[in-house]
């Protein structure tokens, strides 16, 4: 089972073996130590994780806390009729990142816990290449493609650069097209030659 803990964003795995026999109990966080009540009972709320956008539709995820920053990005995606996915804690992204399709990942550096890492690390290398993943409010200089190499995304940007996000955000899908072009050039010849 994953758990996630409210406090800290940090995630775990219990084993099935561990799990109580009662519907409702609570465990101490192995990170910051702070209780988290966890009711098997609660239903999952659906309509938040299953999602319904066109076919064919491009999407983007975003799993934020900055407000003043999701709600810029928000607009410039608008603007390029990309619909948009909001997430504001770990449980809730854990599952839709699990449960559905996203074209376009952006994700608060801190927010990128083991267990969304793992998501990521499981997808086979046509379905990773399909997905962009860019870092927000990093430390490291935007664009700098060996720190984004090293965190599992495709670009970063730093949290002093927020101001300019709409000139990154061209610069980055310009960049991810660059990028992509080669794999869907041989993905079409393979198709052709089957």
């Amino acid at each position: 089972m994953d758990i996630f803990c409210p406090h800290c964003s940090a995630g775990f795995i219990l084993p099935d073996d561990k799990i109580p026999e009662s519907q409702k109990f609570k465990l101490a966080c192995p990170k910051c130590k702070e209780a988290i009540r966890i009711d098997l009972s609660a239903p999952l709320q659906q309509e938040q994780i299953l999602e319904n956008f066109p076919p064919n539709a491009t999407v983007a995820f975003l799993f934020l806390k900055n407000p003043v920053l999701i709600q810029r990005i928000k607009i410039y995606f608008r603007r390029k009729d990309i619909y948009v996915s909001e997430c504001t804690d770990i449980a809730t992204a854990n599952f839709k990142l699990r449960t559905n399709y996203y074209n376009i990942i952006c994700i608060d550096e801190s927010l990128l816990s083991p267990l969304i890492l793992e998501i990521f690390k499981s997808w086979n290398g046509l379905r990773r290449r399909e997905v962009n993943i860019i870092c927000f409010d990093t430390e490291y200089p935007t664009l700098d493609s060996l720190s984004a190499f090293l965190i599992g995304a495709n670009f970063v940007i730093s949290k002093n650069d927020i101001e300019k996000i709409d000139i990154h955000l061209d610069r980055i899908f310009e960049a991810y097209t660059k990028y992509k072009e080669p794999w869907d050039i041989a993905l079409k010849n393979t198709t052709i030659h089957r």
